[in-house]
């Protein structure tokens, strides 16, 4: 039905897949991840970006992400549909593919998912490591919620969450890299010379 108002490319077929995967419309999804696949290619987008100044490598890697939006849209929808290990094997293909945020969490929600279908075979610790950061770091309340059930799942009960949370914050939350700014006067500051103090750091861009 869909088609009959014109060819859909690659980012209407993604907004059907993510709509059928809320909706919990699982083959639906799978449907349109199908027909997404030939438009995950380097040919296709680079007809589709023809305008536009790309280099080879631009053209690569977003061929390679879409494969890997498509992984993980196929691969939630899988597991739900009891194709566990099928699943999971979607993700670990999707991992090497989507980019990712700066403290290293993919994106597309790519470790939810991934977190929620290891806690299908009642692999907490599996699921623990995919929901940590982001559910800590990033504070997505789905990974959130994810991280309270493995820490059931594995405890036996909820009790004491918050300390143990905090604990496993403190492990997993990534160590920036030393660097240099100026403040307001101009006066530049390394960080590792204001570490321990209590410190504002402002970044911002002029328009």
């Amino acid at each position: 039905t869909l088609e009959v108002a014109g060819a859909l490319d690659f980012d209407d077929h993604w907004n059907v897949i993510n709509g059928a995967l809320k909706a919990e419309e699982w083959i639906l999804a799978r449907d349109y991840c199908a027909k997404a696949r030939p438009k995950a290619t380097a040919e296709v987008y680079r007809a589709e970006n023809a305008g536009r100044e790309l280099t080879e490598d631009d053209i690569a890697g977003a061929a390679r992400e879409r494969e890997g939006m498509l992984l993980v849209g196929d691969g939630w929808a899988r597991a739900n549909m009891g194709e566990v290990t099928e699943a999971l094997a979607d993700f670990a293909e999707a991992d090497k593919r989507i980019p990712r945020y700066y403290f290293g969490i993919p994106e597309y929600d790519l470790y939810v998912y991934w977190g929620n279908t290891l806690m299908l075979n009642k692999d907490f610790d599996g699921a623990i490591d995919r929901f940590a950061l982001n559910g800590l770091v990033m504070r997505n309340e789905d990974a959130l919620a994810g991280l309270k059930q493995a820490y059931a799942g594995k405890r036996g009960t909820g009790d004491d969450f918050e300390t143990w949370s905090e604990e496993l914050h403190r492990k997993v939350a990534p160590r920036i890299s030393d660097f240099e700014m100026p403040d307001y006067a101009g006066n530049r500051h390394k960080l590792a010379d204001i570490q321990g103090d209590v410190t504002r750091v402002s970044l911002w861009f002029p328009t």
